[in-house]
């Protein structure tokens, strides 16, 4: 799969995601979220991926499919989720993506869609049970709640008893938890 990352505008997220959204999750009305979600489009990182390129066969002759990936926080989508109109914002949010990618990269894409799905947040944690719909960890505004010495994520206060997996170490993610059984594992056959 090629994977690349756009951001259509170099202005970045900036308040938009860190104040306005706690702002947003704490006191928005419905309106204030639909406002939101069009800047929060535009001055989002996309990281786009195209199966196509990689293997033909990912999609019929002359088509490809194009995978479009932000990051956004769980407590807003819950929120819409909560008051009963989170259909209606994942379509908000597919349209504020078309949009976007149409007016730049993908000029011909809003005229050319033959079908589209979206996830979020809760499309995850209802599919995988992750915690808070999370694919990866924590966000970079605070410290991480967890050891970053990586020779020692695998160890717990409890003797004998190891940690591994994508929560053990930061930043998150499969691949921490891969690396970190192979260390959970090293412990548990008395390698270190």
């Amino acid at each position: 799969m090629v994977i690349f990352f756009y951001a259509p505008c170099k202005k970045g997220l900036g308040d938009i995601h860190r104040k306005e959204i706690k702002n947003l999750i704490s006191y928005g009305t419905k309106k204030d979220i639909l406002n939101w979600i069009k800047r929060f489009v535009k001055y989002n990182t996309f990281e786009i991926s195209i199966p196509v390129l990689k293997d033909e066969t990912a999609a019929p002759k002359g088509k490809t499919g194009v995978i479009v990936s932000v990051l956004l926080d769980y407590e807003i989508v819950k929120k819409v989720y909560d008051e009963g109109w989170y259909e209606e914002f994942k379509e908000k949010m597919d349209e504020a993506f078309i949009d976007v990618l149409s007016d730049s990269i993908y000029p011909f894409l809003k005229n050319n869609i033959l079908f589209k799905f979206s996830s979020s947040p809760i499309s995850i944690q209802n599919y995988a049970n992750t915690s808070d719909g999370s694919i990866i960890g924590w966000g970079f505004e605070e410290k991480a709640p967890i050891k970053n010495n990586f020779q020692k994520a695998a160890l717990t206060s409890i003797p004998h008893v190891y940690k591994a997996g994508k929560w053990a170490y930061t930043p998150s993610g499969v691949p921490m938890a891969i690396l970190t059984g192979k260390i959970a594992s090293k412990y548990t056959w008395g390698v270190y």
